[in-house]
């Protein structure tokens, strides 16, 4: 393992005790300010990790949200290709296009996400809104469309 990979690991560890020691969280941008205290060699490092920085940041009642974010998206996209399924055949093909591409998306980004710092990031939050957005959209075509359904 390079010094890379073992940094990581000594920091997510870190920021997993940080949470253990402050459980409604160490507040808003403080990581850097208290990853001294528990590896004082890597003052002002980075935790190398959206998951681990949320749960030292905001605590357990925060992460908690934000996996309930996530859970939401993804039970929206559900939604949207379920009722997809109904549509005319050129309309549904092109919900379920989106629906695939948000989801991959999503699941990129949310891999990318273990071992790089995004919480606090624009394009996270709007992509945990697109399924919103999409359902929205599908439930628009559907008012629009009323009785043309099969």
């Amino acid at each position: 393992m390079d010094e890379s990979s073992s940094s990581r690991i000594r920091l997510w560890k870190a920021g997993v005790t940080m949470a253990a020691n402050h459980p409604l969280g160490i507040g808003p941008g403080n990581w850097y300010q208290t990853i001294y205290r528990y590896i004082p060699e890597y003052a002002g490092k980075d935790s190398h990790s959206t998951y681990v920085k949320c749960l030292a940041e905001l605590g357990v009642i925060g992460m908690a949200v934000f996996m309930l974010l996530i859970l939401q998206s993804y039970l929206n996209l559900r939604r949207v290709y379920e009722e997809a399924r109904d549509l005319p055949p050129p309309d549904e093909e092109e919900f379920t296009q989106f629906y695939f591409a948000i989801i991959v998306t999503i699941v990129i980004f949310l891999t990318c996400a273990l071992t790089i710092t995004m919480v606090y990031t624009e394009i996270l939050w709007v992509l945990l809104m697109l399924p919103v957005c999409l359902k929205r959209a599908i439930d628009n075509y559907e008012i629009e469309h009323e009785g043309l359904l099969r």
